[in-house]
């Protein structure tokens, strides 16, 4: 498992207001750097939510979004037009590309050849939903993408400060049976494989490596919210969307 955590990816999609404001005002350079991270950091959901939501193949897809890079945001601006205070960038952001899969929809099918189909969706109700501005897909993905971030780095901090037993216990207890469905490892295991005195000093251990994830957790959200007063309503929503994908 730690391996595994190694090989999560590096970048998530924090939206954090001040990376948006250098691809408008942060000269060519210093825009185009901006630009081109932010897009990795969003890629995932938004492939996600193509594939698994809009049901399209996953070559389908990636040419849907290249499309959508080319002509919304680099052609028309489309980063540039974002504004904070009309709400969050994602659901901004992914309400963009549906209506852009929406008009390439219907351009194919004006030019659609009679005797076969060339998209994989039959209309755009099937696209956009009326009462889905934004994708649950998309947002497990988002979801997903900050929580790795989060345990990427509580690992880092852990190794920092020489706790590998906050880490072992905690991805033992916690992280294991959420992410895999496994059951906790009990506390006399845990005794017994890193040599604590007692079971009361194996949970103490989970305790520190609770409060830590929390504050990871807490670190990275502060990152794309605007501000801090926000924190504990976005935490309360991922652990919503989380909780509602496990037991979907």
């Amino acid at each position: 498992m730690s391996a595994e955590i190694h090989s999560l990816p590096k970048r998530f999609p924090s939206t954090h207001w001040s990376v948006i404001l250098r691809t408008k005002t942060g000269g060519e350079e210093a825009g185009r750097k901006a630009l081109t991270d932010l897009l990795v950091r969003y890629r995932a959901p938004l492939i996600s939510h193509l594939i698994r939501k809009r049901r399209l193949s996953q070559d389908r897809a990636e040419d849907v979004l290249q499309g959508f890079i080319a002509d919304r945001i680099l052609e028309k601006h489309l980063i540039a037009r974002a504004d904070k205070t009309r709400g969050k960038f994602r659901t901004y952001l992914l309400t963009a590309l549906d209506n852009y899969l929406i008009d390439l929809v219907r351009q194919e099918r004006a030019r659609k050849p009679p005797d076969g189909s060339i998209f994989s969706v039959e209309d755009e109700h099937t696209l956009m939903p009326e009462d889905a501005a934004v994708s649950d897909v998309f947002d497990v993905a988002w979801a997903q993408e900050v929580l790795a971030r989060t345990l990427r780095l509580m690992h880092e901090h852990c190794r920092e400060f020489r706790r590998s037993d906050v880490w072992a216990v905690f991805e033992a207890r916690v992280m294991r049976p959420c992410l895999e469905g496994t059951d906790p490892l009990p506390y006399e295991e845990l005794v017994k494989e890193f040599g604590f005195r007692s079971p009361k000093q194996a949970g103490d251990v989970l305790t520190t490596g609770k409060r830590m994830f929390t504050r990871s957790l807490r670190k990275v959200v502060r990152e794309y919210v605007e501000n801090s007063d926000e924190v504990e309503a976005e935490i309360a929503e991922l652990h919503e969307i989380l909780s509602q994908a496990r037991a979907e």
